[in-house]
């Protein structure tokens, strides 16, 4: 009449197992430290997770780099300025040789002087770059914006991790204190069965029989601690708390019933999905760079300024009258004729990344509509199931309560209570269960929304 019932605690238990297993190992406590309780909510778990997981920290030194990127595109449209200075010292100073006009013999002449001092100043601006310096601005803000997209999908990876982790060891909670009713209700049914045994209305074999059902209900009590601690033990993992600091659950598993439109979570999916949205960035980036690639072999018109202060002296010391300044400024224009075909074939990479993003923002279109009317349809059935497990669980109440009272007036056997308190159990079960899943079900429909 049990293997019902242990059939569903063995499987809790190792899925559990596999769950806890799964995951990194914790780090344990020193020996003979004192680790508070911690009273966790959901949001609690929640904000936990997100501050010490490891894909969230990857993705925020992803937006770190985009950050950098984007100050170096737009580097390219702002003034550079550049100051160099030299110091040489001559131990033999250049020599420049005249005809003499006299004798027509080569004559050397020394110039310069033991020291020579250089210092140069210049400032350059572009001007116009047909559009490439612009579209490598806005490419980067696309990566940007796209990074900050790969952050929120991120989070909402681990939210979902730790909500279900969360009920994970809310239902296990809750399994344990079925397991622990029905253990009640076996102790209760064997003082019952004592005392109809003194009074002589019940046989040695009841007594004997309600005594092995006591004993088969404590294992199943066994297993749903154990299930506990493993849920526990994955929870803390995922959020990040040390595994040998008590945890006390403040939430519950709650049936709240939501009603939903496939189309308009599709519609929403497109519009709020942090992946989508990453990738319409995406291709809005590709588009650019290939627009700056093509450009390549156009010219670049810039402004630039020279300021040169040179001097020179027979001593390390720099005298005023040995000094000279100039400065000059002007236009500049650089087109690169050919290149020997090195913008072709950057612009025909960046055109295949193009082409590549638009099908990949396709793909996950389709991939995501299809996930939805799957999570849609699961969604739905868990629901009906939940409902007619609420129905089952109070008949099944009410069957027990006339069984019992049956019993207790010496109307029935005590095989027929056990039925009922059985069907009891497993109803109660059932309906936990049923919870719990249209719970999961309901979060990885909102998950897959975009929410």
């Amino acid at each position: 009449m049990t293997s019902r019932i242990s059939g569903f605690f063995v499987s809790l238990f190792v899925v559990m197992a596999l769950s806890a297993a799964s995951g990194s190992p914790q780090k344990t406590a020193a020996p003979g430290s004192v680790n508070d309780t911690i009273r966790l909510s959901l949001e609690d778990a929640i904000r936990r997770a997100l501050e010490t997981n490891e894909d969230v920290g990857i993705a925020a030194a992803e937006l770190d780099k985009a950050k950098g990127t984007k100050k170096e595109a737009t580097s390219a449209a702002l003034p550079h300025l550049d100051i160099f200075a030299s110091y040489t010292r001559n131990p033999l100073l250049p020599v420049i040789f005249f005809p003499d006009f006299d004798t027509g013999e080569p004559t050397g002449i020394k110039i310069g002087a033991d020291n020579d001092y250089l210092m140069t100043v210049s400032v350059n601006q572009v001007l116009f770059a047909f559009g490439r310096v612009g579209g490598a601005i806005k490419a980067a803000d696309y990566y940007l914006k796209s990074s900050e997209e790969g952050l929120e999908a991120a989070k909402k990876d681990v939210r979902l991790e730790a909500e279900i982790a969360y009920y994970d060891a809310l239902l296990a909670v809750e399994v344990r204190r079925i397991a622990i009713q029905s253990l009640a209700r076996a102790k209760n049914q064997f003082e019952e069965t004592e005392k109809k045994l003194r009074q002589q209305t019940a046989s040695r074999f009841d007594s004997i029989r309600a005594a092995v059902e006591i004993k088969n209900r404590e294992p199943e009590v066994l297993n749903a601690e154990n299930a506990i601690r493993l849920a526990r033990l994955n929870l803390k993992r995922i959020v990040g708390i040390d595994r040998n600091t008590p945890v006390i659950l403040t939430d519950s598993l709650v049936y709240e019933p939501e009603t939903y439109s496939l189309d308009d979570a599709i519609e929403e999916a497109y519009q709020i999905r942090s992946d989508i949205r990453a990738l319409r960035l995406n291709v809005a980036m590709t588009e650019k760079i290939y627009t700056v690639q093509k450009r390549g072999n156009f010219p670049t018109l810039s402004l630039f300024g020279n300021y040169t202060l040179q001097g020179q002296s027979q001593g390390y010391l720099l005298q005023v009258e040995q000094h000279a300044n100039m400065a000059s400024v002007g236009l500049s224009l650089n087109f690169p004729i050919f290149d020997g075909l090195a913008t072709q074939g950057r612009a025909a990479q960046a055109k295949a990344d193009h082409s590549a993003a638009q099908l990949s923002l396709q793909r996950l279109e389709k991939i995501v509509a299809l996930a939805l009317q799957e999570l849609y349809d699961q969604l739905g059935a868990e629901q009906e199931n939940l409902e007619s497990q609420q129905a089952t669980v109070q008949m099944a109440e009410e069957s027990y309560r006339l069984a019992l009272v049956r019993f207790q007036n010496g109307l029935s056997t005590r095989l027929e209570l056990e039925d009922a308190e059985l069907a009891l159990t497993v109803a109660r079960l059932n309906y936990t269960e049923a919870v719990y899943r249209y719970m999961v079900a309901k979060k990885r429909f909102e998950y897959a929304m975009g929410h």
